[in-house]
C-alpha cells in the first residue's frame, strides 16, 4: 500500500514544479508583452527575430507537454515517447539560451578571439556530451502503471547519469560568469558610470539564479527520491528563457533608438549587421588593444562619447521602461557570429 501510495504521489512534485514555472513564464510574458509589441511586432522579420521567438515561446510548448504527461491517461510506451520528446526539446532550448549568453559575453569582450575560442570549445564539448548523456539516460527510464492512479506517467526508475549534463552546464555557466566578472572588474577599476554598474548587477543577479538552479539539478539526481530528481528542470528552463528575452529586448531597443540611428556611422566603426542574428553588433578595439570607448573613461566614457565627440549622454529613452527600468541599451549587444568583427577604427557602417 505504501509502495502504491508513493507512486501515486510520484507525478505530484514534478507537476507542481512545472505549474510554478509556467506561471512564472506567463507572468513575465504579460509583464513584457508591450515591449514585444513595440520592438518585435512592428519590425521586419530577421534571423534575430526568429531566434527571439523560439527562445520566447518554445518553453510554453515543452513545459505544457511535460505537464500533460503528469495528468493524462497514457500508456507506458506513450510515456517514454513523450518524455524523450520533451527532453530533447528542453536540451535544444537550453542550448539556444546558452548560445545567447555566450554571444552576450563575447560582446562585453569585444569579440576577442581567445574569448570566442574558449567559450566555443567549452560549449561544443558540453553540448556533445549532453547529447550522448541524454540519449543513454532516456534508455534507463522505467515507467509503471499504478492501480487506482489518477493518471500521468509514473516514473519508477531514472539513472543519475543526467546529473553529468548539469555538471557540464555548471562548468559552462561558471566560465561565462568568470569572464563577465573579469571584464566588470577591469571597467570598475578604470571608472564607470552608474548605468554600467546597473548593467553588471542585473547580469550577475540572473547568473546567480541560474547557477543555483543548475546546482540543484546536480544534487537532486544524487540524493533525492525518484519523483524529486527532476523537479528543478522546469524552473531552470523558464529562468534561462526569461533572462535571454531581456537580452533581446535591450538589443532590439538599441536598434530602434534615436541615438543608435544617429551614431551607426561614427568613426568607432560599428560593424555591419550579421545574418544570425543580424540585429546584433559589437564594438571595435583600437590598434593598441585598448577598448575604444572614449577618452579613458571605460564603458562610462564610451557611453558619453557615442559620437566620438564625448558629449552625448545616454538618454532616458534608451532605458527600458517597466520591468527593464534602469537598464540601458547600448552595451547589451552581441558580436557578429559568422564572420567576426572587422578590426580597427574607421570601418564605419553605412546606413
Amino acid at each position: 500500500m505504501d509502495f502504491e501510495g508513493g507512486l501515486n504521489r510520484a507525478a505530484g512534485p514534478k507537476a507542481v514544479s512545472i505549474l510554478v514555472s509556467l506561471t512564472l513564464l506567463i507572468f513575465d510574458y504579460f509583464l513584457t508583452l508591450r515591449h514585444e509589441v513595440e520592438l518585435v511586432w512592428h519590425r521586419k522579420f530577421t534571423a534575430g527575430t526568429a531566434l527571439f521567438l523560439v527562445n520566447r515561446y518554445m518553453p510554453f510548448i515543452d513545459l505544457s507537454i511535460s505537464y500533460q504527461d503528469t495528468q493524462g491517461l497514457l500508456s507506458l510506451e506513450q510515456c517514454k515517447i513523450r518524455e524523450a520528446t520533451v527532453s530533447w526539446m528542453i536540451l535544444g532550448g537550453m542550448s539556444l539560451s546558452e548560445v545567447i549568453l555566450i554571444l552576450r559575453t563575447m560582446a562585453i569582450w569585444n569579440s576577442r578571439r581567445w574569448v570566442g575560442v574558449t567559450l566555443g570549445a567549452v560549449f561544443g564539448l558540453a553540448l556533445g556530451a549532453c547529447i550522448g548523456i541524454t540519449f543513454n539516460w532516456l534508455k534507463t527510464l522505467v515507467f509503471i502503471s499504478v492501480p487506482n492512479n489518477g493518471g500521468g506517467c509514473n516514473l519508477f526508475h531514472a539513472d543519475g547519469l543526467v546529473m553529468i549534463s548539469y555538471v557540464l552546464l555548471l562548468v559552462l555557466e561558471t566560465v561565462i560568469v568568470a569572464l563577465t566578472a573579469l571584464q566588470a572588474r577591469y571597467h570598475i577599476h578604470r571608472g564607470s558610470s552608474g548605468w554600467l554598474m546597473r548593467l553588471y548587477q542585473q547580469g550577475f543577479l540572473f547568473y546567480l539564479y541560474m547557477l543555483l538552479i543548475t546546482l540543484a539539478n546536480v544534487i537532486c539526481p544524487l540524493v533525492a527520491e525518484t519523483h524529486y530528481k527532476l523537479v528543478f528542470i522546469a524552473p531552470q528552463r523558464a529562468v534561462h528563457s526569461i533572462f535571454c528575452n531581456r537580452v533581446f529586448f535591450i538589443v532590439f531597443k538599441r536598434q530602434t533608438s534615436k541615438t543608435y540611428n544617429q551614431t551607426r556611422t561614427h568613426s568607432m566603426g560599428l560593424i555591419e549587421t550579421m545574418q544570425i542574428p543580424e540585429d546584433f553588433e559589437c564594438i571595435h578595439e583600437d590598434n593598441d588593444g585598448e577598448n575604444d570607448y572614449a577618452d579613458g573613461g571605460g564603458y562610462g566614457g564610451w557611453a558619453e562619447g557615442m559620437g566620438m565627440g564625448h558629449s552625448e549622454k545616454v538618454s532616458d529613452n534608451e532605458k527600458m521602461a517597466g520591468p527593464l527600468s534602469g537598464v540601458p541599451a547600448p552595451l547589451e549587444t552581441v558580436p557578429r557570429f559568422l564572420e567576426g568583427c572587422s578590426t580597427g577604427p574607421g570601418t564605419a557602417r553605412t546606413p
